[in-house]
């Protein structure tokens, strides 16, 4: 899985009162939900020799200062996520490109894919009554 922290690195300081926004239960759901539709992009959807075009995919991952790439690392971010609807017309070899995102750090990473583990366990469910 593709992660920011190689990305991350820089000097200069945090602000204080700035910093990682912990996404409640329901958003954790609905963002579960819009990634197993396909209206949402996230990090661990990159291919392992694509990695080199994580700052390409997540724009703003390119262009943020040391300051806040100092601040993503103080919060642990490990994914970052797009939805689709704000992705670029263009692509890059076949991936969305964002000039806005989403960031997780590992708990809530967890608690997103519990999540869509759960969707993936109703879908099977649901196709299984059918049979």
């Amino acid at each position: 899985m593709p992660s920011p922290e190689k990305i991350i690195a820089g000097e200069g300081t945090v602000a204080a009162g700035e910093g990682y926004h912990r996404p409640s239960d329901k958003e954790a759901k609905v963002l579960a939900l819009d990634l197993v539709e396909g209206r949402a992009f996230a990090t661990w959807m990159i291919r392992k020799h694509d990695e080199h075009l994580l700052p390409v995919i997540f724009m703003p991952l390119g262009l943020m200062d040391d300051i806040a790439r100092k601040q993503m690392a103080a919060d642990k971010i490990v994914h970052l996520y797009g939805h689709m609807d704000k992705a670029s017309p263009r692509s890059v070899n076949g991936y969305p490109c964002f000039m806005s995102m989403g960031v997780l750090n590992a708990e809530d990473t967890k608690r997103v894919g519990e999540q869509i583990d759960r969707l993936i366990e109703v879908r099977k469910t649901f196709m299984e009554d059918e049979a």
